[in-house]
């Protein structure tokens, strides 16, 4: 099979592009999941900067539907920078107030807890954080 030099620069061209996606949860809709639908999502963190170490990281997340309206959610993260890996586990959800509508604002809540674990420390997992956010 020959490779046709146009496509190869074009697919040169698109992996040497950044990729870009909001987080997950940070930028947020008063909307849920589908009762009886997941959503997994996968994704890679690079952070990079002059003078500091590059952090990159891993996280896996995955939301379910549990009724019309509420998801729940567990997410686990792996990060490291200059020998440093940190771990993160975290189960969150988010419940309507108000169901979200074309003619109608939508109000939600959100709410989770997560632990970190460091290599470093040698210990075990910690609670690192608790939330509780209205939109």
């Amino acid at each position: 099979m020959q490779c046709k030099p146009w496509l190869a620069a074009i697919v040169g061209v698109i992996a040497a592009l950044p990729a870009h996606a909001n987080r997950p949860l940070t930028t947020d809709t008063a909307d849920t999941i589908l009762h009886h639908r997941c959503q997994f999502e996968p994704f890679l963190v690079s952070v990079r900067s002059t003078g500091v170490p590059t952090i990159r990281g891993t996280v896996l997340q995955l939301n379910c539907g549990v009724r019309a309206d509420t998801q729940l959610g567990v997410a686990y993260s792996r990060s490291s920078a200059d020998g440093l890996r940190v771990e993160t586990l975290s189960a969150n959800g988010k419940t309507n107030l108000i169901e979200l509508k074309d003619d109608q604002t939508g109000v939600a809540v959100a709410y989770g807890i997560g632990a970190a674990k460091e290599s470093s420390a040698g210990g075990g997992w910690k609670h690192e954080a608790s939330w509780l956010t209205e939109f």
